[in-house]
């Protein structure tokens, strides 16, 4: 959701940068979507974020900036929107990154880029057949403040259809995150 500060930079941006030749009102909603991503509506399910039950948005699985690689086939280094969570009116947003074959690191951040929650796992693939396969996430020593307040967390995500559906389980040994308080 993007900020008063953010939309307010966006006008400005666009009053300086358009000519006499240009519209403003196609240059603002093309500056205001640039970073647009596709939703898959369908596909959305309620999760356990913490204690909290959160509804998850996942991106969807698409060729293009809009949507996102299946998690089988993210490059080795890129960082993508996995989807977002909505908590109590807030929005989350839950980003994945492959660090090897297997592994992948993991952050849960607030709009601002506070983080909720980052941690590591390894995906084991279940099921090629059908595209099953599930992570283990679990928050990393050097996790801040959300890991010494609440201890050690761990989110279980199991994927299916190459990660078009997924379910997921987040939970910490010390309560939830005081983000989510």
């Amino acid at each position: 959701m993007a900020s008063e500060k953010e939309l307010v930079d966006v006008l400005r941006h666009a009053l300086t940068t358009i000519g006499e030749e240009r519209n403003l009102d196609q240059v603002i909603p093309r500056e205001l979507s640039k970073n647009a991503k596709l939703f898959n509506v369908v596909a959305a399910s309620n999760v356990n974020l913490f204690g909290t039950t959160a509804l998850y948005l996942p991106v969807a699985v698409a060729d293009g900036p809009a949507g996102r690689q299946t998690i089988y086939r993210l490059p080795i280094g890129e960082k993508t929107l996995m989807g977002l969570y909505v908590v109590q009116n807030r929005i989350f947003k839950d980003f994945y990154t492959r660090t090897s074959e297997r592994e992948y690191s993991v952050s849960k951040e607030s709009a601002t880029g506070e983080i909720l929650f980052e941690g590591k796992g390894v995906l084991q693939l279940l099921d090629e057949r059908v595209g099953l396969g599930e992570i283990l996430v679990e928050s990393s020593s050097s996790s801040s403040a959300m890991a010494t307040a609440t201890g050690k967390c761990r989110c279980k995500r199991r994927w299916y259809v190459w990660s078009f559906i997924a379910t997921e389980d987040c939970d910490c040994t010390g309560g939830r995150p005081p983000i989510l308080s």
